[in-house]
């Protein structure tokens, strides 16, 4: 899957628009319209935390969080 594609999925979880994820998460608009549109590519970091917090502010209250799935 393309970062452009994983970017796109992460904020359709969440249900918001381009807009409402940007200001959430704190990132320009322009900038998150680049890395979803493919124009630009965040670093590998950046898309592991919005993981995170999207998996925080948006998952079912008794999912493992990302990093401990699969482990024991």
């Amino acid at each position: 899957m393309e970062t452009k594609d994983m970017i796109r999925d992460l904020r359709r979880r969440t249900g918001l628009t381009q807009k409402n994820f940007s200001g959430r998460y704190g990132i320009p608009m322009r900038t998150y319209q680049c890395w979803e549109s493919g124009e630009s590519t965040p670093p590998e970091y950046v898309i592991r935390l919005l993981g995170r917090a999207v998996d925080e502010d948006f998952g079912p209250k008794d999912a493992k969080p990302v990093d401990q799935v699969g482990e024991v």
